[in-house]
């Protein structure tokens, strides 16, 4: 702990990477119960571990609503979980908020106001290798086969991937709708290197404002990713578009990626990713003072 309490972006906390690094490996994970105001909050529950160990948060909340003309408590409860190893990532969310007013005094930061009016819990997973190659080709291109299996149970619910290779910007597919999950993604090809860095992150989150459930409302959501993002190959050829060997790839975590071709991208999967630079606009991911 810091002698003046930090205001952190949680989303900048949780989904800067850093690729640079030669050979570097990392393992992340985290999970975390936030109540506040649209922007800012407090962490309720959290856990994390930096070798991506299974994590879980879990916590419940009350509010008096009198004040704001309604009867009884507003109630919060929601959980997450976490796992990150260099093949696979799995993360879950749930939440409900029930009995739901608008405080429009409340402010998290000036301390005014009487009831929250925000929830959240938001999970994430992430691992970081450096893919190494030792064969014969001048270089290659690569793309990322990654199998996606899942369900969200409503809108206040939503599930994030990001890809990010090497300096590259990042790739990001977003997924919003209720319903299971079960697609495989093709990313961008990208031009490889000897000693290629690379990191997959998958996010999931509940978010609940009480400015847009009224008075009296209820929200309830969760998403379920604990059988997984996986990395089940990567595409990579060289400049005759031959597909390399298995082979001739190791890594610095020692982890064996299998080399395979790529099938065709799904265009629901298209959709998803042009669908992100909307969607994300849209989920708000609250600061929480640590």
């Amino acid at each position: 702990m810091t002698d003046k309490p930090r205001l952190i972006a949680l989303l900048v906390l949780l989904l800067i990477t850093v690729v640079s690094q030669a050979n570097a490996t990392a393992l992340y994970s985290e999970a975390v119960v936030i109540e506040g105001d649209q922007s800012t909050g407090t962490a309720l529950d959290s856990a994390s571990s930096n070798s991506g160990s299974a994590v879980s948060a879990s916590a419940s909340s009350s509010h008096d609503v009198s004040v704001l003309g309604g009867s009884g408590d507003l109630t919060f409860s929601g959980s997450g979980t976490a796992q990150a190893n260099y093949l696979f990532l799995r993360t879950s969310v749930q939440g409900m908020v029930d009995n739901t007013y608008f405080d429009p005094d409340y402010n998290y930061d000036n301390g005014t106001g009487d009831v929250p009016t925000a929830y959240a819990v938001q999970s994430i997973a992430r691992f970081e290798d450096t893919l190494q190659y030792g064969g014969t080709a001048v270089g290659y291109n690569s793309k990322y086969i990654i199998r996606v299996t899942g369900t969200i149970t409503d809108y206040n619910a939503f599930a994030s991937i990001e890809l990010t290779h090497g300096m590259a910007p990042p790739q990001r597919w977003f997924f919003g709708e209720p319903g299971p999950i079960d697609i495989t993604l093709v990313s961008n090809s990208f031009v490889g290197a000897a000693n290629q860095p690379f990191v997959l992150e998958l996010l999931t989150g509940f978010n609940a404002d009480t400015e847009f459930l009224g008075d009296g409302g209820f929200a309830s959501a969760a998403a379920q990713f604990g059988n997984t993002v996986e990395l089940i190959g990567i595409e990579a050829r060289d400049a005759a578009g031959m597909l390399l060997s298995t082979t001739d790839f190791t890594s610095a975590s020692g982890t064996t990626y299998q080399i395979l071709a790529a099938v065709p991208e799904p265009a629901s999967a298209l959709m998803i990713v042009v669908a992100s630079c909307l969607c994300m606009a849209q989920r708000r991911m609250i600061g929480i003072d640590r």
